[in-house]
């Protein structure tokens, strides 16, 4: 893990995240069963380093990335000029 500067610890928190990040963007679970699916027991501890590796809730991170959330309504801009 030296080649990446990591510890082997914060190296899995990474793969695990990345993983919740996927499964966030890609579908409707619940972030408790995010948690469970990549390895957390305490869902608390998962949210803490998601926060952390993120900087965004799990919540905020599925709506600005998320594949399911509805695109912004276009702006009908025909009428200014």
């Amino acid at each position: 893990m030296k080649a990446i500067g990591l510890k082997p610890n914060e190296y899995l928190q990474k793969l695990r995240i990345q993983k919740a990040c996927d499964l966030l963007e890609n579908g409707s679970l619940s972030f408790e069963t995010i948690a469970h699916q990549v390895g957390y027991e305490d869902v608390s501890a998962c949210r803490k380093a998601f926060n952390r590796i993120t900087g965004l809730t799990p919540s905020a991170f599925r709506q600005r990335f998320s594949a399911l959330s509805p695109a912004p309504t276009p702006v009908d801009d025909s009428s200014i000029n």
